[in-house]
């Protein structure tokens, strides 16, 4: 197993988080720091200190490009497998 997520992190996720504005690794990195897998929404643009459309922009696009979902409305989580422990291990590349 650890060798199988190491070359889904270096395979995957690293080119898949290379083509990400700011504002998207932003909200990565507060999903993965949370300790619920699943996070509120209106937590999450709280914490990007939100005053424009940026949030909403940002979490279109992770759910455009399924590193994010909805569980349930207002809720986030992320979809990809592993993708939490991809961002904090790798949280210097991310930032």
């Amino acid at each position: 197993m650890p060798s199988y997520q190491q070359q889904l992190f270096n395979n995957a996720y690293l080119p898949i988080v290379n083509e990400l504005t700011m504002g998207d690794r932003e909200v990565i990195e507060i999903l993965a720091h949370e300790m619920d897998n699943v996070v509120d929404e209106k937590f999450l643009k709280e914490q990007i200190n939100d005053t424009s459309s940026a949030a909403p922009v940002c979490l279109q696009h992770l759910v455009e490009n399924q590193i994010i979902h909805h569980p349930q409305p207002g809720k986030v989580a992320f979809a990809l497998p592993y993708f939490r422990e991809f961002a904090i291990k790798n949280e210097a590349l991310i930032a």
